[in-house]
């Protein structure tokens, strides 16, 4: 009988350890899902950051494009004026006829 006992003792603490074991297992797992799912959210932000600089940059250039052709049209507008005002400035009204030109067929 005391045999039997010590046989049911060490079966109930082989059971204990191995549900440690798998409770252990089952944390650990759990453990690791939030890192997997900030990891996914982290390259998801990375990737719209990237797709955002791009955007960024080509803004940056359009903007920049419209300042010179604002610009040159100023210009235009400027020796219109002076021309109108003395009757002279042709080549003022020159090289901003080809800045224009420049601005338009580029």
């Amino acid at each position: 009988m005391e045999t039997l006992s010590v046989v049911v003792i060490l079966a109930g603490l082989l059971l204990t350890v191995l549900n440690i074991f798998n409770v252990s297992i089952i944390l650990k797992d759990k453990a690791k899902e939030p890192a997997k799912e900030m990891r996914e959210e982290i390259e998801s932000l990375k990737r719209e950051v990237e797709l955002l600089k791009r955007s960024r940059s080509e803004e940056s250039r359009r903007t920049t494009d419209l300042e010179e052709a604002n610009k040159v049209l100023l210009q235009g507008v400027s020796a219109l004026l002076t021309h109108g005002i003395n009757g002279n400035n042709i080549e003022e009204m020159k090289d901003a006829r080809d800045k224009l030109n420049k601005v338009i067929y580029d």
